[in-house]
C-alpha cells in the first residue's frame, strides 16, 4: 500500500470516521453539492466491475455494448457513501447509452463519460466536447479506406462503419452515414485497430489534434486532444460548490492516469490495473477488491498513531533531559539515553507497523 498523502486526506473517506458528521449546504452551482462532503469518481470497467471483452461477443446483440455492473456489496457501499452526505460520480470512457441500466439506478450525483468529452451533474450538462467537422473530414480517407470495422461513439449510441456493413441502424458504410446516426451529428470517440491508429499518428497535421489511448485486444481509441478524464473531472469540480471535501478517484487503466492527476487521492486496481495507473496512484489495491480501501484506511490511521507516539515520546524525553541538565541534575549517561536510547525505543515502537493488518 502506498499512502504518501493518507494523513491529510483519508480521515473522512466514505464516512468511516466514527466522529464524522458531514455539514451540508446548498450549492449555487449544483443543488446536490454538500459543503465538506467528499467527492469520488468511479471508473467502471476493471474497477466497479469487470467483464472479459472476448466473452462479451457471446452476449445478445442488445447487451453486447453494455458495461458490466457491480455486485450488491459494492452497490450498497455507494448508496451509503452518498447517504453520508458525499457525492459519487461515474467516470468512464464509455458512451452514456452503453452504461448498464442497473448501474445507472445507483444514486449518482453525475456522470463523466466518453473519456471526459461529456459531463453532467444531475442531468445538466457541464461539458460537451466532440470532434469538429474539419477533424472528421481529415480522418475520413484513413477510416474509409482501412478495410476494417471502425466504431464511432456518440452520446446516444454507437455506430460501426465497414465496407460491407448491413443496411440497419447502428451500421454505416461511410463516415458521413455514421455521423448522421449520432445525436447532434457529434462524434466523441473513434475506436480502431492499433496499427491504423499508429498510421494516423504519423500525420503531422492530425497528430497534435488527437488523443490516442491504447486499449485491450490491440484496439486504440482516438478523441480530441482536450478530451481527457482530467478535463471532465475539472469541469465538474468547477461547477460544484468549492467548499467540498476531499476528491477521490478510482481507476485501473492507462486512460485513468488523467483521473489520478485530477483528484486529491488516486486509487488504482493493482491486479488488472496498468503499470502507469499504479505508478500515478496514491493507493494500490493489489487484489482489486474495493473493500480493501477500508482496510487501507485502518492501517493508515494506526500508522499515524504510532508516528505521533514516537514524536511525542522523543521530543518529551529530550525536553525533560534538557531541563534537568540546566538544573545540574542530568549526567552524561542520561544524555546518551535521551539520544541513542530514545532512538532505539522509537525504532522498536515503529516496528509494530509490520504487524498491522
Amino acid at each position: 500500500i502506498s499512502v504518501p498523502r493518507v494523513k491529510e486526506h483519508f480521515d473522512q473517506i466514505m464516512g468511516l470516521e466514527p466522529e464524522f458528521v458531514p455539514t451540508t449546504s446548498a450549492s449555487p452551482a449544483a443543488s446536490a453539492a454538500h459543503k465538506r462532503g467528499d467527492i469520488c469518481f468511479f471508473d467502471i470497467d476493471g474497477t466497479l466491475a469487470w467483464q472479459d471483452p472476448r466473452l462479451a461477443q457471446d452476449l445478445p446483440e442488445d447487451e453486447r455494448d453494455l458495461s458490466p455492473y457491480p455486485n450488491e456489496a459494492v452497490s450498497q457501499a455507494i448508496r451509503e457513501f452518498v447517504a453520508n452526505g458525499n457525492m459519487a460520480f461515474i467516470c468512464t470512457g464509455r458512451t452514456l447509452s452503453c452504461i448498464h441500466p442497473k448501474l445507472l439506478e445507483l444514486p449518482w450525483t453525475g456522470i463523466v463519460c466518453l473519456a471526459g468529452g461529456y459531463a453532467e451533474i444531475n442531468g445538466h450538462a457541464v461539458r460537451d466536447l466532440s470532434m469538429t467537422p474539419g477533424m472528421l473530414q481529415r480522418l475520413a480517407p484513413y477510416l474509409e479506406q482501412s478495410g476494417e470495422v471502425i466504431r464511432f461513439e456518440g452520446l446516444n449510441g454507437v455506430v460501426r462503419m465497414s465496407a460491407d456493413a448491413p443496411d440497419a441502424p447502428g451500421y454505416a458504410r461511410t463516415l458521413g452515414d455514421a455521423v448522421t446516426q449520432l445525436q447532434h451529428y457529434s462524434v466523441y470517440k473513434i475506436l480502431m485497430s492499433t496499427s491504423l491508429a499508429n498510421h494516423i499518428a504519423q500525420d503531422k497535421a492530425l497528430e497534435p489534434l488527437l488523443c490516442f489511448n491504447e486499449l485491450e485486444l490491440e484496439v486504440t481509441e482516438i478523441s480530441p486532444r482536450e478530451c481527457t478524464k482530467r478535463g471532465g473531472i475539472q469541469s465538474v469540480l468547477d461547477a460544484l460548490d468549492p467548499h467540498h471535501g476531499t476528491v477521490y478517484g478510482i481507476g485501473d487503466a492507462s486512460n485513468d492516469v488523467s483521473l489520478m492527476n485530477a483528484v486529491d487521492v488516486g486509487i488504482a486496481m493493482g491486479g488488472l490495473g496498468s503499470d502507469v495507473a499504479i505508478e500515478a496512484a496514491d493507493i494500490v489495491v493489489m487484489n482489486d477488491h474495493l473493500s480493501k480501501i477500508a482496510q487501507a484506511i485502518k492501517i493508515a490511521r494506526q500508522t499515524i498513531t504510532i508516528a505521533r507516539e514516537n514524536i511525542i515520546f522523543s521530543i518529551g524525553i529530550k525536553v525533560l533531559v534538557l531541563i534537568l541538565a540546566s538544573l545540574g541534575l542530568a549526567n552524561m549517561w542520561l544524555a546518551i539515553f535521551a539520544d541513542v536510547g530514545v532512538t532505539v525505543l522509537a525504532t522498536l515502537n515503529a516496528m509494530r507497523t509490520m504487524k498491522l493488518t
